[in-house]
């Protein structure tokens, strides 16, 4: 478990650079209001990081795709509540986007790798030897 979890972090990292970029992305060259450019960004990291657990983390576990990338955003989306709640908020209060944002994802991600492992990606499957 604490390899997964290891992994899982640094699969969070690469999204949290994911989301930080897609944010600035859509709310300067696109020019969206900065909490419709948030939802986007989280949902655009959250596929990314989705993909990365399945190959890297937790070695998929079998489900299709679709299924498996919706049931993803499900049991994630507490952690995803949590961090576009911290990170709304501390927008909000005017703290730059980009370090709001790491805050959100470091205030969601133990409850994302829990629901991740559990619900989405089951249990690690025994290795015959």
């Amino acid at each position: 478990m604490l390899r997964q979890l290891a992994f899982f972090t640094l699969v969070g990292a690469a999204g949290f650079v994911v989301d930080a970029s897609v944010l600035l992305l859509l709310t300067h060259a696109v020019g969206l209001d900065i909490y419709v450019a948030r939802l986007l960004s989280w949902l655009t990291a959250a596929t990314a990081t989705w993909w990365l657990n399945r190959t890297l983390t937790f070695r998929d576990r079998g489900a299709s795709l679709l299924r498996q990338w919706l049931m993803f955003l499900a049991a994630n989306s507490g952690g995803g509540l949590i961090n576009i709640g911290v990170s709304s908020a501390l927008i909000a209060a005017r703290l730059t986007p980009v370090a709001a944002v790491a805050c959100g994802s470091l205030a969601g991600l133990l409850w994302n790798f829990l629901a991740s492992r559990r619900f989405v990606f089951g249990r690690p499957k025994p290795h015959l030897e």
